[in-house]
């Protein structure tokens, strides 16, 4: 579940210390899912947190990068490097950077079958659903994430729409008028979801 909102503030989560942590918090918590239903990983890949690098190697398991996370991070200082006007200090910069031994390292370590795109396309249709800017209730953030996943689990493997517009009110319309008509039978399921203390309240 997304716990953070602008700001990486946490709202839902009173377990870690900081957005920092809430990384390594959440794979501790996958994976311990994971092997309480008896799943065995192959490997796993992530971007390139020290903390989550430190963590899998202490568990013997085989982690790699995403390629897509990695570009990223050298993307802006390439293109920074390409608008120098003197060939010769930006051959001598990209040179730096491209043979740094961090760099050299990191790209052994680059996933040669599995990337992260599929789980970046998910985000980015959390944010249709719920979107960082509104701030929703612990309960109508997981409805929301539910419809999120419904979504992408409907319209994964479709080929992508030249447009979007109107889609989600579409969807809410669609859900709220013809297959929920009458929520009376969910409700007593739904008043049965334990929410948790909003961590701000511990400041009040």
């Amino acid at each position: 579940m997304r716990a953070d909102s602008p700001g990486h503030s946490e709202k839902y989560s009173n377990k870690v210390d900081g957005s920092y942590h809430m990384e390594k918090e959440g794979l501790t918590r996958s994976l311990a899912l994971l092997e309480s239903r008896g799943v065995k990983l192959d490997c796993i890949v992530t971007d390139r947190y020290p903390q989550v690098q430190k963590f899998l190697r202490e568990r013997n398991i085989t982690y790699y990068y995403d390629v897509w996370h990695m570009a990223k991070g050298i993307s802006k200082k390439l293109e920074a490097i390409s608008k120098q006007k003197d060939s010769t200090p930006a051959f001598y910069k990209l040179e730096k950077l491209l043979t740094n031994k961090r760099m050299m390292k990191d790209v052994a370590k680059l996933s040669p079958h599995y990337q992260t795109s599929s789980l970046e396309a998910f985000h980015a249709i959390i944010l249709r659903f719920a979107p960082k800017n509104v701030v929703f209730p612990f309960i109508g953030m997981l409805c929301r994430l539910y419809l999120a996943a419904m979504h992408y689990n409907e319209n994964g493997d479709r080929p992508q729409a030249k447009t979007q517009e109107g889609y989600v009110a579409d969807m809410m319309d669609l859900i709220f008028e013809e297959v929920f008509v009458n929520p009376t039978p969910y409700t007593a399921a739904l008043l049965a979801i334990p929410v948790p203390e909003d961590l701000s309240a511990q400041y009040e």
